[in-house]
């Protein structure tokens, strides 16, 4: 395969830009190729790209002035140029041939960029909508599983309520975008065997919906 260097125009625009490419790759390759090197001024996806080859029906290259002249259809197709088939190669004898060397000035592709529409703003509410739909509740593994383990919870409320507020402020640092380690919420349970460390810690749900109604 040899590289080769395309210069392109998209239709109904001014200016070009090069693209360099095997010509061993196929047209589909060169639709990315395009996208890629237009260095973001493309921003449709490769595969909505219609390529043409800009020829004339004389068999001559377009020139810049050429490019300015080119009127399109109501698709935004150039009238007057063949579409190139993705799944041909660029050294097709009808594209590019075995041996292309491009010329001063000429245009040898002419892109058709379809209309990208621009993102709706998402309001916050949608936005928690749509995390909160995302978000899968999975019921962790219980730890004390002994005698007494369904029995009612007996910690003081004021100690639930301390134990969630660290989790409420974990959620306000985080919508403020502060994403360090000295905002992560950390419960250290400590007491002796058989004191309910692991009934405490089976209770975390329960912290995690009361700290989420705060």
């Amino acid at each position: 395969m040899v590289e080769i260097s395309l210069e392109c125009a998209i239709a109904g625009q001014a200016g070009t830009f090069d693209v360099t490419i095997q010509d061993g790759m196929k047209v589909s390759a060169l639709r990315k190729a395009v996208k890629v090197q237009s260095e973001g001024v493309i921003k449709a996806p490769s595969l909505k790209l219609r390529l043409f080859l800009a020829k004339k029906e004389n068999g001559a290259w377009l020139d810049g002035a050429g490019v300015a002249a080119v009127t399109v259809d109501e698709r935004g197709n150039p009238r007057g140029f063949e579409q190139m088939d993705p799944l041909l190669w660029l050294k097709n004898a009808n594209y590019f041939g075995e041996n292309f060397t491009p010329g001063e000035g000429q245009v040898h592709v002419l892109v058709v960029v379809p209309e990208v529409e621009p993102e709706r703003p998402v309001s916050a509410k949608a936005q928690r909508k749509k995390l909160l739909n995302a978000l899968e509740w999975r019921e962790p593994k219980r730890l004390c599983t002994g005698y007494g383990q369904d029995w009612t919870y007996q910690g003081a409320l004021e100690l639930v309520t301390e134990l969630a507020r660290p989790l409420v402020t974990h959620y306000e640092a985080w919508k403020l975008g502060y994403e360090d380690k000295q905002n992560h919420a950390i419960n250290l349970v400590v007491g002796g065997r058989g004191t309910g460390k692991s009934r405490m810690l089976d209770e975390m749900k329960g912290l995690l919906c009361e700290a989420a109604k705060q």
